[in-house]
């Protein structure tokens, strides 16, 4: 088995715990939960840092193909995605849809959102989603339809360049931050789907991560090293956590605005880490090798959790829990299929070397 990047695993963990930290209920006033509380203001962040990810590792996949051959196979591509997200999500759905009947809380409204999520079209419909926090892999989703769009045609046109890919970035981040800067200003209210969770409104992450792959690919981004740019990442990542989405007076900026500057952040930092293989990272990054399944698990524990916990307990047992729950189901459920999948689909890339020896296979 390829060796993989604890440095890219150590961020997958980093991304998950944000979103978990996120979806905290705070219900008490001691120190611990002003910590928590936190943490759970700026948690949000975490998905910024999985879609910068997404699009890094995924977009690498195709670039390797086509180096390698001139061409790029989208449909073995999206078979490949879809073994990868299907079976674990599904099962998710599967499971959670079977309580809802077990425990008498089916409906028609029920029912129908289900559909939606397992459609991958619940941040569009105007029901919201039993399982909120699902939105996310409704873009993820979309993103990969379009990302074969995009590189079919500019294989077919022969525009494969650093040009190329940074007038696709920059399309999509003035078109996210104008959408988002029109909302603020054209609705009286905030809507978290509306402003924050449509995938057209999310794409600049994503494609700030496939022109970063891009890029160091052709070794323009490598020699990013600077002190103070690492500093002013940091703080702007940091900016988020201390205006809540929660508080009407900071909502609408922060979708506005701090959504455009927080993939730039990421990207940054996760260029920095890209070579870095620390002893002290390996239990953090042996963690996000599950990061997918934790994610969406995460919601479902912390619901139980609240019905039989409180305080510290709550904290700590609903963030353990997620972690076991996600490792379990990745054990039984995703890293099976994955292995199958590697045997019926092969893929192009599986020998990547575009980053170290000891980066390979990052992008399973």
């Amino acid at each position: 088995m390829d060796k993989r990047n604890s440095s890219l695993d150590f961020l997958r963990f980093c991304a998950v715990l944000l979103v978990m930290f996120r979806h905290l209920v705070i219900t008490g006033n001691s120190a611990f939960d002003k910590v928590a509380g936190i943490l759970s203001t700026g948690g949000w962040v975490g998905v910024d840092l999985f879609f910068v990810l997404s699009g890094f590792l995924v977009s690498g996949l195709i670039f390797k193909e086509y180096e390698k051959s001139g061409k790029f196979n989208a449909g073995r591509f999206l078979i490949r995605r879809g073994l990868k997200i299907y079976p674990a999500f599904y099962f998710f759905l599967l499971l959670t849809w079977g309580m809802t009947y077990l425990y008498h809380y089916a409906s028609h409204e029920s029912n129908m959102k289900y559909l939606y999520e397992a459609l991958f079209i619940c941040n569009y419909v105007k029901l919201e989603p039993i399982h909120v926090w699902l939105w996310s892999i409704c873009v993820e989703e979309h993103f990969y339809f379009l990302l074969c769009i995009l590189l079919i045609l500019l294989i077919k046109y022969h525009k494969i360049s650093l040009k190329t890919f940074l007038v696709i970035y920059v399309t999509f981040f003035l078109l996210g931050l104008g959408l988002r800067t029109f909302n603020m200003f054209y609705y009286p209210y905030y809507d978290f789907f509306r402003d924050f969770a449509r995938s057209h409104l999310r794409f600049d992450a994503l494609f700030f991560g496939v022109l970063l792959n891009y890029m160091y690919r052709k070794n323009t981004v490598r020699s990013w090293k600077s002190s103070l740019l690492t500093i002013a990442a940091i703080a702007g990542v940091a900016l988020a956590f201390l205006f809540s989405l929660d508080d009407v007076r900071y909502t609408r900026l922060d979708t506005a605005v701090l959504l455009a500057t927080n993939p730039l952040c990421f990207g940054y930092l996760m260029i920095r880490m890209l070579t870095l293989s620390a002893r002290w990272m390996k239990p953090f990054a042996f963690v996000g090798k599950y990061s997918y399944p934790i994610y969406l698990f995460h919601g479902f524990i912390n619901h139980l959790c609240l019905q039989h916990f409180s305080g510290w307990k709550y904290y700590i047992v609903y963030l353990l829990g997620a972690l076991i729950i996600g490792i379990v189901v990745s054990k039984i459920i995703e890293y099976p299929v994955l292995a199958l999948r590697d045997r019926w689909f092969p893929s192009a890339s599986a020998q990547d070397t575009f980053l170290t020896p000891a980066a390979q296979a990052v992008a399973q």
